[in-house]
C-alpha cells in the first residue's frame, strides 16, 4: 500500500509531510494542497512513477539558491523496461539564466517545449505571490500551469 510506504518514509524524515485525502480528488487538487501545506523555500512535484537520483535534490537546491531562481528545470531520463526512451530536453538552454517570457520564446524557437511540472523546482514565494495553482478537472494540467508560470516571468534556468 503506497500510503503505508509514505508513512514509513515520513517517520524517518521530519521534513516530509504526509497528507491523505478522504477520497480520490485528482492530481490538480493534490498538487494545490501540497502548495498550500508546504513551508519550505522550494517545492518539487514528484509523480508516482518517478525516481530521483541520490543527492540530486541538494544539487538542484544549491543551483536555485545560488542563482536566486524562481524556477529551475533539470534533465530527466524516461526509462521503460531498463531502456532509455528519452534523455531530457534541448541542451541549448542549459545554464542560461533568463526570464520566463524569454525562456518560453527560446523553447518555441527550438520547437521543444519542456512543460512537465515534475521537471522543475519552484520557489514557494513565487507560486504564492502570483497565486499560481493547478486548474482542477483539466487533462494535461501541467501545460496550463506551465503557461501561467511563464506569464509571471520568473527567473528561470535549466541545468
Amino acid at each position: 500500500n503506497s500510503y503505508e510506504i509514505a508513512q514509513n518514509i515520513s517517520k524517518e524524515h521530519e521534513n516530509i509531510k504526509l497528507y491523505k485525502n478522504d477520497k480520490n480528488r485528482g492530481l490538480s487538487y493534490c498538487r494545490n494542497k501540497g502548495i498550500e501545506l508546504a513551508n519550505g523555500e522550494y517545492i518539487l512535484f514528484v509523480d508516482s512513477a518517478d525516481t530521483i537520483q541520490e543527492n540530486v535534490l541538494a544539487q538542484v537546491y544549491g543551483v536555485a539558491k545560488c542563482n536566486e531562481l524562481d524556477m529551475l528545470g533539470f534533465k530527466y531520463r524516461e526509462i521503460k523496461d531498463d531502456k532509455v526512451l528519452s534523455d531530457g530536453y534541448s541542451n541549448s538552454l542549459a545554464n542560461i539564466k533568463m526570464n520566463g517570457l524569454d525562456y518560453f520564446k527560446k523553447q518555441a524557437e527550438n520547437k521543444s517545449f519542456y512543460v512537465m511540472t515534475w521537471g522543475y523546482l519552484y520557489k514557494s514565494s513565487f507560486l504564492d505571490s502570483n497565486k499560481l495553482c493547478f486548474e482542477e478537472g483539466l487533462l494535461h494540467e501541467d501545460d496550463e500551469f506551465f503557461l501561467k508560470c511563464m506569464l509571471c516571468s520568473p527567473t528561470i534556468m535549466m541545468i
